[in-house]
C-alpha cells in the first residue's frame, strides 16, 4: 500500500498534516473526489468576476488564470486566440467585440466544465505518461487525429489543433 511505498523510499509523513478517508480534496485549485477532477468553484467565481482587460499584464493574468484550467475547455487555444493575439509582439492593444466574446466565452465554458476522469494509472514506472493518447490517423479535412486507447471512450482531456502546432 501507500504506506509500504512511503517506506520503502525512506520517506516519512506527519500524521497531524495528513488526512485520510476524505470523500473529495482540494488541490492546487482543483477538487478532487472519486468521480475525478474539477475546478474549485470559489475559483471560477473569481475568474468570472473579473472585467475586461485595459492592459497587456492584465490580459496576461487573465490567460494566466484561466489558462490553469484549459484542461477543462474544449478548443481553449481557439477561443482564447483574440486574447493571446494582444501579446503578441507590434500589436497595438485594442479591446473589441472579439475579445470581450472570447473572455466571455471562455468563462461561461469554465463555469460548465466536465468532471475529467482521474487518469488509468496501468505501471507504476510511468503513471505521468498515462493514459497516452496515440494518433491512429489524420486526413486534410480533419483536424483531429483519430484515436485509440486501452479503455475507449475514457478520453476526457481536450485540445486542438493549435496546440499541437
Amino acid at each position: 500500500g501507500v504506506f509500504d511505498a512511503l517506506r520503502r523510499h525512506g520517506l516519512r509523513i506527519k500524521a497531524k498534516k495528513c488526512a485520510f478517508a476524505m470523500k473529495e480534496v482540494k488541490f492546487l485549485g482543483h477538487k478532487v473526489c472519486n468521480k475525478g477532477v474539477q475546478p474549485e468553484e470559489h475559483k471560477v467565481k473569481a475568474i468570472r468576476a473579473l472585467v475586461a482587460p485595459t492592459c497587456l499584464k492584465e490580459v496576461q493574468m487573465f490567460l494566466g488564470a484561466v489558462g490553469w484550467y484549459r484542461k477543462f475547455i474544449k478548443d481553449f487555444s481557439t477561443i482564447a486566440r483574440p486574447l493571446t493575439w494582444l501579446l503578441e509582439k507590434d500589436v497595438t492593444f485594442t479591446w473589441g467585440k472579439e475579445q470581450d466574446d472570447a473572455l466571455n466565452t471562455l468563462g461561461h465554458e469554465l463555469v460548465k466544465a466536465p468532471v475529467l476522469a482521474h487518469p488509468a494509472i496501468l505501471t507504476p514506472l510511468d503513471p505521468l505518461l498515462l493514459p497516452r493518447m496515440q494518433v491512429k490517423s489524420t486526413s486534410s479535412d480533419e483536424d483531429r487525429p483519430q484515436t485509440s486507447s486501452k479503455d475507449p471512450g475514457t478520453e476526457r482531456s481536450f485540445w486542438t489543433k493549435s496546440d499541437i502546432e
